[in-house]
């Protein structure tokens, strides 16, 4: 086991301190930002899909569907 002294264990600080963005903290940020997005686009369509559910989406009225089909 190696001792080291005030002035060593300084500046090992002052040089990990120094990397603007260690690699390791950068992949993770990566990670928890896109984990963060995916997680908010599947609430998107979970609201969306809930709502299709709650309101009938295949129950449009006649006149809706006769307007789609004259304008295909």
């Amino acid at each position: 086991m190696q001792t080291l002294t005030d002035t060593e264990i300084r500046t090992l600080y002052e040089k990990r301190q120094a990397e603007p963005f260690p690699q390791r903290k950068n992949v993770m940020g990566i990670l928890i930002a896109a984990i963060f997005f995916v997680g908010v686009f599947a609430l998107y369509l979970l609201f969306w899909w809930l709502l299709v559910q709650l309101f009938g989406g295949d129950s449009l009225p006649e006149d809706v569907i006769n307007v789609a089909k004259i304008n295909l």
